[in-house]
């Protein structure tokens, strides 16, 4: 596929779903709000797409996420808050990205996560 961006509640009807791939897509921006509805969502890959960015409140309503892989894209930032709401995640995945800067906060809510790889 080639998607490109997810809008504000694209997933609103999809409450029961556990696994989500989203890879190898061209996704450039992800909207607050994007993953409402996804509630039950356990697992999510974003891998190989063509985010730069990773803005606050990207991920709200993953509240049972337990693994995120945002591998090999393009990532530069990681904003302040960017994974609020992910109050279950315990994998995250960010290798093969161009990560300069973490700012103060970008981890505040992820009090599960147990493997990080940057």
């Amino acid at each position: 596929n080639n998607i490109t961006e997810l809008e504000s509640q694209t997933f609103n009807q999809t409450s029961m779903l556990r696994n989500l791939d989203l890879s190898n897509n061209e996704l450039e921006r992800i909207h607050p709000g994007s993953f409402l509805g996804l509630s039950a969502l356990n697992n999510l890959n974003l891998k190989n797409n063509n985010l730069v960015k990773i803005t606050c409140n990207s991920f709200v309503g993953l509240s049972n996420l337990r693994n995120l892989d945002l591998s090999n894209f393009n990532i530069t930032s990681l904003e302040s808050g960017a994974f609020n709401g992910l109050y279950n995640l315990e994998k995250l995945n960010l290798n093969e990205n161009r990560i300069t800067e973490l700012q103060s906060y970008t981890f505040n809510q992820t009090m599960n996560l147990r493997t990080l790889n940057l």
